[in-house]
């Protein structure tokens, strides 16, 4: 699998059957996506040199992570 890809995964299949489409699906495929990609030590190469915007849902309130304890 290239690591610049997300994988093909079965609940694409059901993306148009499903009412909240792929909401609460794409956590799990990032997060294996991002296992895959990223070497071991990841946090110690990205800690307070990246920062990932997160966006709640459904409030759509924003916070910030810089400081990572593990990929």
């Amino acid at each position: 699998m290239s690591p610049y890809r997300l994988p093909a995964c079965r609940p694409f299949d059901c993306f148009y059957a499903r009412k909240i489409g792929l909401a609460g699906i794409w956590g799990r495929l990032i997060l294996q996506w991002l296992q895959d990609l990223l070497p071991e030590n990841a946090a110690d190469i990205c800690r307070d040199r990246v920062q990932i915007m997160i966006t709640g849902v459904p409030t759509f309130q924003q916070s910030s992570v810089d400081d990572f304890e593990s990929k």
